[in-house]
């Protein structure tokens, strides 16, 4: 599916070759579902969302105190048809029904590798009841190893899919980190990041653009400073997380090639169908 949408999409070059969609503000009419993939350039989209949007043009779904997704659609639905847009890791598909119409699906992705250890630098970087919730840190308070915290903390080395299946697909009704996403859950994130319209997708490389295109607005960078308590460059570490992202990498690379590498003859604009379906709630 190939298409100019507003008419307003085009391709532009990052900085290291990369390329992704860029759009002019696209809250300008509709609203936009933001999805927060932990470790892609999130905190700084989120910094920029709240600086451009009046707190009631705009509603943030994050923090423990959002879990069950019935919980959250009744807490929030009556400023669901007012907010320009909905953002955070909390975000769902059955949200998009009470948006304002068309509802479009922001998210910015990151290599799986880079992002899976990013994620664990930065968990060993909170407070110490947050890295054991997040299962990098035992009770005794004995770090846990990379390798090993891929493996015992489900959504480490797949968050990609386990985030984006949350909005794509039917998912849990609660979020829960204990569960896993496997290759169901992956072939219908790729298969809807193909078939479906109105998702805009970006490299980490373009998060000022993402920026520019949700708000409007010069980009505002946070960036997280972090002890490397495992090195990016070291082999060993790569190896491990390669192993273990498999789904991720599969996602990440079929939106790599859905979107292009390269600017293409003509834009695509894809989307995910926000209004009630057989197979979203």
């Amino acid at each position: 599916m190939s298409r100019t949408g507003d008419g307003k999409a085009f391709y532009y070059p990052s900085q290291d070759g990369l390329t992704g969609l860029r759009h002019a503000p696209i809250a300008s009419h509709g609203s936009t579902l933001f999805v927060h993939i932990p470790k892609c350039g999130g905190t700084s989209i989120l910094e920029s969302i709240r600086a451009a949007f009046p707190e009631s043009d705009r509603l943030e779904l994050n923090g423990d105190q959002f879990t069950n997704k019935d919980q959250i659609a009744a807490r929030v639905a009556d400023r669901l048809p007012h907010a320009s847009i909905v953002y955070g890791h909390r975000v769902f598909a059955g949200l998009g029904r009470h948006m304002r119409q068309p509802v479009r699906l922001v998210t910015v992705m990151r290599d799986p590798i880079e992002r899976a250890i990013s994620q664990y630098n930065y968990i060993l970087t909170r407070p110490t009841e947050r890295q054991i919730v997040h299962n990098a840190l035992t009770p005794d308070h004995v770090r846990v190893p990379f390798a090993d915290w891929l493996q015992e903390f489900p959504p480490a080395a797949n968050h990609i899919v386990w985030m984006l299946s949350q909005v794509l697909g039917d998912g849990p009704t609660v979020f829960d980190f204990s569960l896993r996403v496997g290759t169901e859950e992956a072939r219908l994130v790729s298969e809807r990041l193909t078939l479906l319209t109105n998702v805009y997708f970006f490299e980490q490389s373009g998060v000022d653009a993402a920026i520019e295109t949700l708000t409007g607005l010069p980009p505002r960078r946070e960036n997280a400073h972090l002890r490397r308590f495992v090195d990016p460059a070291d082999p060993l570490v790569r190896e491990a997380a390669a192993l273990a992202c498999t789904l991720d990498r599969a996602v990440y690379t079929q939106a790599q090639q859905t979107f292009g590498t390269a600017p293409p003859p003509r834009p695509h604009e894809l989307s995910v169908p926000m209004t009630p379906s057989p197979h979203s709630e």
